[in-house]
């Protein structure tokens, strides 16, 4: 069966950026220009950083010029747990990714790295931060393992597993920190016999309650259920109070089937919860999310909860959008599911729901009723702040759709697929379908021009770019129907274009400063904000990365505020990282949801 071939995904890393599905070749991304209406230079991929060396970076004083920093020699002993399995030239941050970082209290702020990242580039940038041959911040060489394990720790969190392994591999020495993030990535994995010989292997067994209850699981996984009875006693005794934990031995060891909801503390309990068998439900938060994946490696699930764990790993970025697409077309759905897709939806899963939405795109045969199927399914992920995910899993019928009269209506939505799979020619064929006079369709023309350009700024492109921002300055200055459209746009792009460091036009020159709204902001989002441009004035990548992910709490650019997300691609460029800002600004600009026709 297909879903079996297929689940061999899951025991593979997750996946970074993913690269464009099959179809048209992609060149390298090229830079942004300062001024608009310049042709734009091409942007090199960053040079390898060079090998760490002696120095660190200091902030700048008071006084001194922004962006500056100070060079000091550092006569500290090298750090043994400055490791990671991505050198500069395999896409990690370098060796001074935490220069002048103090390392005290920053495992904890690494404990706040959302968990579900919906922005690919986050994603990407946050497993680069984590996994880089990189300097530790700086601290006392007893706090060097602890950073570690807080790294291993973060891997885990986010589904990361194998990445767990082949980082922890690469330790100097052992911890008891550094064994049960090990232990924890085996159990995700279904490696579970391993994950216990690993327990039973550790020269000193540590104490506590958290490793008594992993012992307590290993005992039930080999077959010692009297043994695992009298340990749930004994534990009970010590004045030990997780529910979850011990209603799910229970039920393993004897066959009572738990009262309550579970509380997926920990690795253990997702793991446990899916030895029981007992289905989860998203609404339960994240480790929901992995407990269903964990669930559907057991033997003899459901093909539906296999289905579902599928579409789980591939929005969490584990899987790629293709074999995802693959998957979904193969699942079964009768003809009349088909021919009224969001009807049937609602009586699905959400993967199920994204299944027969992609059954009735390739069901139907003519071209406005095939657009109209294309954009229901962007506006149903969409709205589940799933733009990237959505997108690439249409590139390939956003590609067969030809621009027709009778499909110019969904050129928004089809345009923005299209631009954001980096196939900007056939997004231009549009053009031709849409009316420079009608002001129906001046929006979408300057879209595609606008966002076009930033996806590939061909000489040809900048020449129409600056036409494309007075159009829009313009049509929000003066009257007519679409002036609160333009402004609005003007609201969530100027910000992020001005960070990009396009010109504005003197008459879209207030939207430099606007914000449109977002995600409410954390309490502390003014110290963590300021932590990351502090940082970024130091040239320390992975605590702009991690400051970055915190602000955006994994809900993408899209989502956010445009004033947070400016902040962000300011950050990113100050430390060389150009291409991933200007990919994060892609995806503000073409993933947020107030657009014409789409």
């Amino acid at each position: 069966m297909l879903m079996l071939g297929l689940w061999v995904a899951f025991a593979l890393p997750v996946r970074g950026q993913e690269g464009p599905p099959p179809g048209p070749a992609t060149a390298a991304p090229r830079g942004l220009a300062p001024g608009s209406a310049q042709p734009p230079e091409v942007e090199a991929q960053p040079a390898p950083v060079p090998q760490p060396s002696q120095t660190r970076m200091l902030a700048p004083a008071a006084g001194d010029r922004a962006g500056s920093a100070i060079e000091i020699e550092d006569l500290s002993a090298p750090d043994p747990f400055a490791v990671g399995t991505l050198s500069a030239g395999e896409g990690g941050l370098g060796a001074n990714a935490w220069a002048g970082t103090e390392r005290e209290g920053l495992a904890a702020t690494l404990a706040r790295l959302p968990m579900v990242e919906r922005s690919p580039v986050m994603r990407d940038l946050t497993r680069r931060m984590l996994l880089s041959q990189s300097r530790g911040p700086a601290g006392g060489a007893e706090d060097s393992s602890a950073w570690f394990e807080a790294r291993l720790q973060a891997l885990n969190a986010t589904g990361l597993w194998n990445d767990t392994l082949a980082l922890a591999a690469r330790a100097p020495s052992q911890t008891p920190g550094i064994a049960r993030a090990v232990i924890d990535a085996k159990l995700m994995l279904g490696q579970e016999a391993e994950a216990c010989a690993a327990l039973s292997g550790l020269a000193t067994p540590p104490e506590g309650a958290a490793w008594a209850k992993l012992r307590i699981y290993c005992q039930i996984v080999g077959g010692d259920l009297a043994g695992a009875d009298l340990a749930l006693d004994v534990l009970r005794e010590t004045g030990e109070t997780d529910e979850t934990f011990f209603a799910t031995a229970t039920a393993l060891t004897q066959g009572i089937k738990p009262k309550n909801e579970p509380n997926f503390a920990s690795a253990l309990h997702v793991v446990m919860w899916a030895r029981a068998g007992y289905a989860t439900s998203p609404s339960w938060g994240h480790n929901a999310q992995l407990a269903a994946i964990v669930f559907a490696r057991k033997e003899g699930a459901a093909p539906a909860a296999r289905f579902e764990a599928f579409g789980v790993a591939a929005r969490l970025g584990q899987i790629s959008a293709n074999d995802w697409l693959t998957a979904a077309l193969r699942e079964p759905f009768k003809a009349d599911q088909k021919d009224d897709p969001e009807e049937a939806a609602q009586k699905l899963s959400v993967a199920a729901g994204d299944a027969v939405h992609l059954q009735a795109i390739r069901a139907r045969t003519l071209p406005a009723a095939k657009a109209s199927a294309i954009v229901a399914l962007l506006n149903r992920g969409q709205a589940r702040n799933e733009f990237p995910f959505t997108a690439k899993t249409l590139a390939a019928d956003a590609q067969a759709l030809a621009p027709l009269p009778e499909t110019a209506w969904a050129a928004p939505a089809l345009a923005r697929i299209l631009i954001y799979n980096k196939n900007v020619d056939r997004a231009e064929q549009w053009l031709k379908a849409l009316s420079a006079g009608s002001p129906s369709d001046q929006p979408v023309i300057n879209q595609i021009q606008l966002y076009g350009w930033l996806r590939d700024p061909t000489p040809a492109r900048a020449q129409r770019v600056q036409g494309a921002l007075d159009w829009l300055a313009d049509t929000a200055a003066k009257p007519g129907p679409n002036r609160a459209l333009a402004n609005r746009r003007l609201t969530h792009e100027g910000p992020v274009l001005a960070a990009l460091e396009v010109t504005l036009p003197p008459a879209a020159s207030w939207a430099r400063d606007a914000d449109s709204p977002g995600i409410a902001l954390d309490t502390d989002h003014g110290a963590i904000q300021q932590a990351m441009e502090m940082a970024a004035g130091r040239g320390a990548s992975g605590e702009v990365i991690l400051n970055a992910a915190i602000l955006l709490q994994g809900q993408g650019a899209a989502a956010a505020r445009s004033q947070v997300t400016a902040t962000v691609i300011r950050a990113l460029r100050a430390v060389n990282l150009k291409h991933e800002a200007k990919a994060l600004a892609l995806e503000a600009l073409l993933g947020a949801a107030d657009r014409p026709g789409g």
